[in-house]
């Protein structure tokens, strides 16, 4: 019966062992392992970082079994669901960021302005939420008010069909030494479904419906207590050489506060169960 090499066996061997258990080493070869734990310790790590995003929605995180959060205030003003954000710290600690935000808004417009019809859908966004509600214009006479700015900003999806423009507030921007406003808020409750009850339910009927709701988050309207936590600037004639400076706010839920999946999961599970008592046939 032919004899392997012992050095090459004994090679093979530890190569396997380090792979699988990370200490084992072996005389001939000490040097070149040494010389690997570095790159075998990245290795695990980007492995460890693959398999928890393999497994997102399967295991519980920390933040999934933590205390539950304060329940939302969710009530219906008429026409659609009105929420309360759902407050860690007082906003009135929060500061106005008026420079701050002024000074990234004329950078965003300065970019934008390179780019003409860039320029013209990113108003027009804005002016379509004006005439829908979504946001507002701030009254003269509220101007001193207590309140705080949002800074925004312009993705492009030119690979897009329809939206390649869409408009971020950046709920986590802030002047130095301040508080931001995604600071000031809970994240609530995690509502999304595990990924594997989801592949279950998806089996046990001969017909799956999967629906889509447009503009999701700006269907939820926010109380009128925290509207003011929801400033921002704009222009007024954003395509003249020395625009007007313009505050407008959200009267909507806007894109970019930690708190929105959670304000949406919340409102959906109210509506459901609502719905369900309503209607127990269906």
């Amino acid at each position: 019966m032919p004899v392997e090499d012992s050095s090459t066996a004994a090679d093979r061997i530890t190569i396997k062992d380090k792979v699988l258990e990370y200490s084992i080493t072996s005389e001939p070869e000490i040097s070149n392992f040494a010389r690997k734990d570095k790159d075998s310790e990245e290795l695990i790590e980007a492995l460890n970082e693959f398999w928890k995003a393999e497994s997102c929605g399967i295991h519980e995180t920390p933040d999934a079994i933590d205390d539950e959060p304060e329940p939302l205030n969710i009530q219906h003003n008429g026409e659609r669901y009105q929420v309360g954000l759902p407050w860690k710290l007082d906003y009135s600690d929060l500061p106005d960021d008026y420079d701050y935000c002024l000074s990234r808004l004329k950078a965003v417009h300065s970019r934008l302005k390179a780019r003409p019809q860039l320029l013209k859908d990113y108003d027009g966004i804005f002016q379509t939420q004006l005439a829908e509600g979504i946001i507002e214009r701030v009254p003269d006479d509220e101007v001193d008010t207590k309140h705080h700015f949002m800074s925004h900003h312009c993705v492009i999806r030119e690979d897009k069909d329809t939206t390649k423009v869409r408009i971020v507030f950046d709920g986590s921007a802030k002047s130095k030494h301040n508080k931001s406003l995604n600071d000031c808020l809970e994240v609530g409750k995690n509502y999304m479904p595990l990924i594997f009850n989801t592949h279950v339910r998806f089996r046990l009927y001969s017909v799956a419906i999967t629906a889509d709701i447009e503009k999701v988050f700006h269907q939820i309207a926010v109380d009128e207590s925290d509207r003011d936590a929801l400033w921002f600037l704009w222009y007024d004639n954003p395509e003249s050489e020395v625009p007007n400076v313009i505050q407008l706010r959200f009267t909507r839920l806007p894109f970019g506060l930690k708190c929105c999946l959670g304000i949406l999961g919340a409102t959906m599970h109210h509506y459901i169960a609502w719905f369900r008592d309503l209607r127990p046939e269906a």
